[in-house]
């Protein structure tokens, strides 16, 4: 997991610095990334195909939430060092929870709630 972690580091980074200059598109291709690096390193290639044939959907979607949601930029931010953490300190199941936790949102907005 070492060249994960490292992975998942440097794209924290660009995410925070995107999120400085307000450069959204950028922001959005990271917070990607991000999800992406983790689902490649479970080790299952179907998953980790399909997971790639939404990236362009997964994309706009992220514009489009940041734009209509900007306090979600701050907070994915703080969830994915949260998750990084986890990683970092082996803690599969801790990392799942707050991966769960973080995407919870998404319910959320479907359903036109803010959280």
């Amino acid at each position: 997991p070492a060249a994960l972690i490292a992975r998942l580091e440097e794209l924290l980074e660009e995410q925070k610095r995107h999120a400085a200059t307000g450069d959204l598109a950028e922001v959005a291709v990271t917070d990607r990334c991000f999800h992406a690096e983790i689902v490649r390193h479970a080790g299952n290639q179907i998953l980790a195909r399909l997971y790639d044939q939404l990236r362009d959907r997964q994309l706009r979607m992220g514009v489009a939430v940041m734009q209509s949601q900007p306090h979600r930029i701050a907070k994915n931010i703080t969830e994915h060092a949260e998750i990084l953490d986890r990683i970092k300190a082996g803690d599969a199941e801790g990392a799942a929870h707050c991966v769960r936790q973080h995407l919870s949102w998404v319910r959320v907005l479907v359903r036109g709630e803010a959280r």
